[in-house]
């Protein structure tokens, strides 16, 4: 069976890293692009599937990559990070994907809210007829949503 391909956690995950560093661009190694998608989007990839999907952003215009190579005084090229900046298209799409997630947390809220309202000695519980997702459930419906972003092909 042939696993559908999200890019929203490594177009998440270098905007994130740019965020923290306040620029418009980040240079994390693969290893750390691949270390913090499995820690904070339980993605696991090879480095091979990874550099497949960075390629497959970059043609369709999500991000630009620039290698940096210096050459040595012995001759030889000394290798560092690739250079990651995100493009206006991804931006977008990231932002279509928080207006999505931000209404289903405001409806679930504003659910919430009335029933504390109508019941405030209770605990919050569920509107009547419907039940709380699990935490699996949850993780679940939020991939299901982030997919539906996924770029077209």
């Amino acid at each position: 069976m042939q696993r559908t391909i999200n890019f929203i956690p490594i177009l998440n995950t270098l905007d994130s890293i740019q965020r923290k560093y306040k620029k418009r661009y980040c240079y994390p190694g693969q290893q750390t692009i691949l270390k913090l998608l499995k820690a904070h989007h339980q993605e696991v990839l090879s480095l091979r599937t990874l550099n497949r999907m960075l390629r497959k952003l970059e043609d369709s215009g999500y991000l630009k990559r620039t290698r940096r190579i210096t050459r040595l005084a012995s001759g030889e090229n000394k290798f560092q990070t690739t250079i990651y900046v995100l493009r206006k298209k991804a931006y977008i799409l990231i932002g279509k994907l928080l207006k999505k997630v931000a209404h289903s947390v405001v409806s679930a809220f504003a659910a919430i809210s009335a029933h504390i309202a109508d019941n405030p000695l209770e605990d919050p519980l569920p509107p009547p007829g419907e039940k709380w997702l699990s935490q699996e459930d949850n993780l679940r419906e939020a991939r299901k949503v982030i997919a539906s972003f996924g770029p077209r092909k």
